[in-house]
């Protein structure tokens, strides 16, 4: 039940992270790229070489969906990125799955934070204002530093500064 729950709660932010130009992919190519590293760490030869071809895809998607996009990644993309990402989050980690109390446990909750975070703050915004939790709005953070006056590019680039910096960690 918690990995149904897991991989449902990737996927979905994943796809609530493709609202600007470049975002979700700028974002997928971080976290694959951290989980190349956790993948490298714990010797898991296939965690590498998925993440090492969705490291490729998401680089050449995000040269024609950076903004100005000229292709739009949609939900198919969006969806495909988070399946992905929650399945590379299972397995790169560790050798020993069931090993649930060891500090790999943990790694994908931080690699993965940003869109989590976001998320679970939106739901909770929704539901506090008694509104169903699958009614689009602007409450996303992306659409908050916009509405704010921060141009879409700038909104992009502080949240990729803000994933790095917490995938560094």
């Amino acid at each position: 039940v918690l990995t149904i729950f897991w991989i449902v709660g990737i996927i979905n932010a994943i796809n609530w992270m493709d609202g600007l130009d470049g975002l979700a992919s700028s974002l997928c190519l971080i976290f694959f790229t951290s989980f190349l590293g956790t993948g490298f760490f714990f010797s898991n030869l296939s965690s590498v070489l998925i993440s090492s071809i969705f490291i490729g895809a998401s680089l050449g998607f995000l040269y024609f969906n950076f903004n100005p996009a000229k292709i739009l990644m949609g939900d198919c993309g969006s969806y495909l990125l988070g399946f992905n990402l929650s399945l590379i989050s299972i397995s790169a980690n560790s050798n020993n799955i069931n090993d649930l109390y060891s500090l790999h446990f943990y790694y994908p909750l931080i690699i993965i934070s940003y869109p989590i975070l976001d998320m679970i703050r939106v739901i909770l915004k929704r539901l506090i204002n008694k509104k169903s939790p699958f009614f689009p709005d602007r409450n996303h953070y992306h659409y908050v530093l916009i509405d704010k006056g921060i141009t879409q590019r700038k909104t992009v680039f502080l949240i990729i500064a803000l994933s790095i910096i917490t995938n560094s960690i």
